[in-house]
């Protein structure tokens, strides 16, 4: 079933994006793909999925043509779940998505050592002020962690690089994990970036940042989109990220 969920940025300019969720395999992820492409009016035969050196996935046509770029494409998994975010929008730079097991925050949120470990190397001052000004108790916390959490991998994806945790895509270069900040709430995410997370924005021409949130069977899923820094058609401060997300 599909439906829209507009993310709460004020305004009016609408930036879209697919989602399509899958069993987490990479079967399954192919599949979730051919939806969300078929959805854009993309049927299989016409494009191609393939991966950078570095392992992030690209879509390319398999003829060439002219005036339409390749939609952007991220994709992520955890425990059962995979989630896979298109876009064809021309003034998106950057695209990534995120999903977060249920499990994973519940049990750093049950131990003081796990979550002061966890608040001490991943969140910011802000944002641990951020989540102390919100009622909480532990079902609460694992919630609010969850979803910075993966805005942030959401946020870092979209640049291109990942979160550095010391391993996997980007290990070397991506940016730290306080270096992309995300104040969240049931129903909204602020994100911005610092440090050598905002190198890598200007590097990729990159301006405002958008991200939606949503739950599904427990999982958080978060996408987020990178506009593009245009001084002579600059994007609207009031756009909104529309996903349309397509649960299976």
């Amino acid at each position: 079933m599909s439906q829209a969920l507009h993310a709460p940025v004020l305004g009016s300019a609408t930036v879209d994006v697919t989602v399509a969720t899958s069993d987490g395999t990479d079967e399954g992820n192919r599949m979730a793909l051919a939806r969300a492409m078929g959805s854009l009016g993309w049927q299989d035969g016409t494009w191609e999925l393939y991966h950078s050196p570095w392992g992030q996935p690209r879509i390319r046509w398999m003829r060439t043509r002219r005036g339409v770029p390749a939609p952007m494409v991220s994709m992520s998994h955890d425990a059962g779940m995979g989630i896979v975010a298109v876009t064809l929008d021309p003034c998106v730079r950057g695209i990534g998505a995120d999903v977060v097991a249920p499990h994973r925050f519940q049990r750093i949120s049950s131990s003081h050592d796990l979550i002061h470990r966890f608040c001490t190397h991943v969140l910011t001052c802000r944002e641990r002020e951020w989540l102390c000004e919100h009622p909480n108790g532990r079902n609460r916390m694992a919630h609010l962690l969850a979803r910075t959490f993966a805005t942030k991998e959401a946020v870092s994806k979209a640049l291109g690089t990942g979160l550095r945790l010391g391993l996997g895509m980007g290990a070397g270069f991506a940016p730290l994990p306080k270096e992309v900040q995300a104040l969240v709430t049931d129903q909204r995410a602020n994100a911005t970036v610092g440090g050598s997370a905002h190198e890598h924005l200007e590097r990729m021409g990159g301006g405002p940042i958008l991200v939606a949130l949503d739950e599904r069977n427990g999982y958080t899923l978060a996408v987020a989109a990178i506009l593009r820094h245009d001084r002579r058609n600059p994007p609207s401060p009031r756009s909104v990220l529309r996903v349309s997300w397509d649960y299976r």
